[in-house]
Order: structure tokens, then sequence, then C-alpha cells
């Protein structure tokens, strides 16, 4: 049968049978619509009510048993300020800034807002010595970073009892890795799982809500054993 999802009644699909067969609710509304038109053929309905994302996961829990996690991602509101992931901050604007930099083309010099000035005219050796002074000094940096660097990784392995010194991940390491890609690349978000654990609710389907509770159960497990 034709199920009207929404307020633009997007067309879903999915066996009558089976959906009355779950849901008290929709088998309620079939069978009022059959009394209503005195044909026990009900063939389309309206649910202007329900969102058509989460009744999509709802169809295909029906034919599954298993929740699916969307290939879009949630839209949180109209505005773009909405648009990043549940959980983190939005990326701020790039600040717009005015450049201090002037040129004045009847002495060649090129002036800042720190008063500080230099000559176009400078000589050439004196612009290669600095340029050779300037090198030798980011050397020196980048060395002494390096060596800072080495030390830190050494006292960190140090103190990582997890840590096996031979590049190999411990039996820690590796739940949390698997965590780690669950939520990313399997994981829920919380908002889905609440919809729909809210849908099952409303339509009578407590199978799905006792699927929704252990699935989100899970969730929780599996982001707590993520490292902070």
């Amino acid at each position: 049968m034709i199920i009207n999802i929404g307020t633009e009644l997007t067309l879903i699909t999915v066996h009558k049978e089976l959906l009355c067969h779950y849901s008290q609710s929709f088998r309620v509304l079939v069978q009022e619509a059959a009394e209503a038109r005195s044909d026990m053929e009900v063939r389309e309905i309206n649910c202007e009510e329900e969102n058509e994302r989460i009744f999509r996961m709802f169809v295909a829990w029906l034919y599954s048993q298993k929740i699916t996690r969307p290939s879009e991602p949630r839209i949180y509101g109209d505005d773009e300020q909405f648009s990043h992931e549940p959980g983190t901050q939005p990326e701020p604007e790039a600040a717009e800034t005015e450049s201090n930099f002037t040129l004045d083309s009847e002495d060649r010099r090129y002036e800042f807002d720190d008063s500080s000035t230099v000559s176009g005219d400078e000589s050439q050796d004196e612009q290669q010595e600095g340029g050779e002074e300037g090198a030798q000094a980011e050397d020196g940096e980048a060395d002494e970073e390096e060596d800072e660097e080495e030390e830190e990784e050494a006292e960190v392995d140090d103190a990582n009892p997890a840590f096996l010194g031979d590049g190999k991940m411990s039996a820690e390491e590796e739940k949390a890795a698997d965590c780690r890609l669950y939520v990313e690349q399997a994981g829920f978000e919380e908002m889905d799982l609440l919809d729909l654990y809210s849908l099952a609710l409303r339509r009578g389907v407590p199978q799905l809500r006792d699927t929704v509770v252990t699935q989100y159960i899970y969730e929780l497990a599996a982001r707590r054993l993520l490292p902070a």
C-alpha cells in the first residue's frame, strides 16, 4: 500500500500486511479507512504528521528487524548555522581584515601601522646577509623543536601502560579504535533514535521501541569507550 508522508505527502510504499502486523495504530487506521469507504481494499492513506526521514527508518526496520542508518546527514534547521555535526561547534567565519600596507610611489618607501619603514633602495648585499642569518636561525629552531618532540613522545610512551613499544596496539587501544570507527561510520545520531522511539510509541510498535532502546544503550557504551 501507499503511505503519503509529511506535509508534502511524499509517497512511500510498504506491504499492508507487514505494516498492520507490527503496528497497532496502522491496523486501526486501515480498518477505519476500509469502513469509511465500504471497501476492504485500502491502498493509500495519508500520514501528514510523520517525518519522511524517520518513517523510512521505520519501514527499513519492518523488513529487516534492524535499524538502518540514513544515507543523508540530518538537517537541524533551515539556517546554515545548524549544518555542523551534533556535539561540535561550527567553524568560525574568516574575519575580514583591512591591509595595513601602504605604498608611497614618490619615494618608494613601504609604510606600516607600527611606524616601521623599509626603504625600497636597500642594497642587495644587506638583503642577502639578512636572508642567510634568518635561514640559520630557522634551522636551529627546527632542530630544537625536533628534540623536544622526541622527548615528549618518549615520556608519553613510558607513561602509557597500554603501549607495547613495538608499534602494535594493545587490546585497549584496539577496542577504542573499533569504537571510534563504529561511531564515525555506523553510529546513529541521537535525535534520529529519539524520533524513532517516539514513532514506536505513537504507532504502537513495541518491538521497534525495544530495538531502539538496545541500540541507544550500545551507542552510549561505544562513545564512552572513546578516549577523552
